[in-house]
């Protein structure tokens, strides 16, 4: 059997599960950006757990129903031995022409050589067709890096036993299409949500010290110099911050608040975009030198120009997020439409 729903438009993003998202719900006729995904589905929810050494960064599964009982979708994860039972259901689902969201080891992307190397980490992409016959699965895949670190997509062909044997989770939009979205109620939630990101600080008890939010980044971004002796050397150390903090944190986290400022409209958007333009460089900038530690032999005057840089770069990232709590606070939200 053979089946491809039509009409997928395939936009990249800046993180495979949030642009997954914001295009499954294009599709489905919702108005709706990025970052106002990656901020509703709890994106800001991040945390440090410093006793192991982990920054958590693991996506939320579903919108918080109370505020948007129009949209039901949930996140199902799944279990290697009723891996057919699941495909079954996903195969169906499209049948019904509904595209699925699917998270799949990387190991089984074989468009994507650099994501095989990787191995066991999950990576979210949509289906939206299976030819059974031809063992074809057509999907999406809205956001990958390549070796250099330069983003890309893919739309077209690939394995449909991969699927099988990779997939670690999948989820579909359950609910009617063109139900408007209150613009109000966002921006109510896109405050709520930065406001706790920005307040959530440490708990602390005999067995764990945690960090949350805004403050999970400042002690994970500065760990190199206090405590990864802990978990791992310091080559690790600085790659594990690279990554974490480059791909799965900051970069998109200050290309979100750009896209929403242009959206919303903020006060003083433009001041405020470049302060933002200035934090993601000071970001790059920090990068660059955990590079330099990790591959250095001699690396004590290095490592002290970072902990100098660090600590300037979080002063000035703590100023502009204070900016930017003041602009939504001042902000008088204007209709638009979401259909």
């Amino acid at each position: 059997m053979k089946h491809l729903i039509h009409g997928l438009k395939n936009q990249l993003g800046r993180h495979c599960y949030y642009s997954s998202i914001t295009n499954l719900l294009k599709f489905s006729g919702y108005d709706i950006c990025e970052g106002e995904v990656f901020i509703l589905f709890g994106g800001l929810e991040m945390s440090y757990d410093q006793t192991i050494g982990i920054l958590d960064l693991t996506v939320k599964d579903k919108l918080p129903i109370d505020q948007y009982d129009n949209i039901t979708f949930e996140l199902k994860y799944t279990e290697f031995k009723k891996s057919k039972m699941y495909m079954n259901k996903i195969l169906n689902t499209i049948l019904d022409d509904r595209i699925v969201i699917i998270a799949i080891k990387n190991k089984y992307l074989n468009y994507n050589h650099v994501y095989q190397e990787s191995g066991e980490y999950l990576h979210f992409i949509l289906m939206y067709g299976f030819d059974e016959e031809n063992d074809l699965a057509y999907v999406a895949d809205t956001f990958m890096l390549d070796s250099s670190g330069d983003s890309s997509m893919y739309m077209g062909p690939m394995p449909l036993k991969n699927i099988t044997e990779g997939l670690g989770a999948y989820g579909y939009l359950q609910d009617a299409k063109n139900i408007r979205f209150d613009r109000n109620k966002i921006f109510c939630s896109l405050k709520e949500e930065f406001n706790k990101f920005l307040l959530t600080g440490m708990e602390c008890s005999r067995d764990f010290t945690y960090y949350r939010g805004n403050h999970a980044i400042s002690m994970y971004s500065k760990r190199i110099f206090y405590e990864y002796t802990k978990h791992c050397n310091l080559e690790e150390a600085c790659f594990n911050t690279i990554y974490d903090l480059k791909f799965g944190v900051m970069l998109p986290l200050i290309d979100y608040f750009i896209e929403i400022m242009e959206i919303y409209n903020i006060f003083n958007k433009n001041l405020l975009k470049n302060d933002l333009l200035l934090l993601k460089q000071k970001w790059h900038d920090y990068f660059i030198l955990l590079l330099k530690i990790g591959f250095a032999k001699d690396n004590a005057k290095i490592m002290n120009n970072a902990r100098l840089h660090i600590e300037d770069l979080l002063v000035l990232q703590n100023t502009v997020f204070s900016k930017i709590k003041l602009c939504m606070e001042c902000e008088t939200v204007k209709e638009r439409n979401y259909v």
